[in-house]
């Protein structure tokens, strides 16, 4: 998922580009959040670092001393005599106790698998802050194209609504005889200009929405 596309799931549904200007309602740092939950290659790279963790974890544990105990009761029904029912077994009651300490002492002197492993799990974890931090300039490389983008519309609007206003100004006093006809032209190509800007503006928005 790209950046634009974490972007517009930001913000309220069509609220960026719609007809009527309102700004985006997440902030930068609520996108870098999101982007960063969200972004493929951000959770590729965290689920391989936490993998290479666990790697070293280990091969850590690996190289420890492991103990194997063994614990055994064998109860036979005695018969009144010193054997009990079944011959085979050593006595009436029998218990078994045994513990087996295991340490391979080589494992101590042999460094290459630990320092493999230290080694990826560095290499990963560069690899996730150098993913980040491409995401957070794309990110906000986005993100203040789209406010940019925005508040140009929202002032071409403005200006739109400020010459439909002046051009109605303009033909009340032309009926009134207070200004000449061409003021009334003058006012009319004005509003025609600053209303192709406005579509010109709406069209690149349409065109560079991340919703498209």
């Amino acid at each position: 998922m790209t950046a634009k596309k974490l972007l517009c799931l930001g913000a309220l549904s069509g609220s960026i580009w719609a007809q009527t200007p309102v700004l985006p309602t997440i902030k930068l740092e609520d996108a870098l959040e999101r982007a960063r939950k969200y972004a493929g290659q951000i959770q590729s790279a965290n689920l391989a670092l936490l993998q290479a963790k666990e790697d070293t974890v280990q091969t850590q544990a690996a190289r420890l001393p492991s103990l194997n105990a063994f614990n055994q009761f064998i109860y036979t029904q005695p018969n009144g005599g010193s054997s009990g029912v079944f011959v085979s077994n050593d006595g009436v009651h029998v218990y078994n106790e045994q513990a087996v300490v295991h340490e391979e002492l080589l494992s101590l002197l042999r460094q290459g698998e630990l320092k493999r492993s230290l080694a990826a799990q560095a290499v990963l974890k560069a690899k996730t802050e150098i993913a980040s931090r491409g995401l957070n300039a794309t990110v906000i490389q986005d993100y203040y194209a789209i406010l940019s983008a925005e508040r140009r519309k929202t002032n071409l609007q403005t200006s739109v609504a400020e010459a439909e206003r002046f051009l109605d100004i303009t033909q009340k006093q032309a009926k009134a005889g207070e200004v000449a006809r061409a003021d009334v032209i003058k006012a009319q190509i004005d509003l025609r200009q600053r209303q192709r800007d406005l579509r010109s503006e709406e069209h690149t928005s349409e065109l560079q929405s991340p919703c498209n």
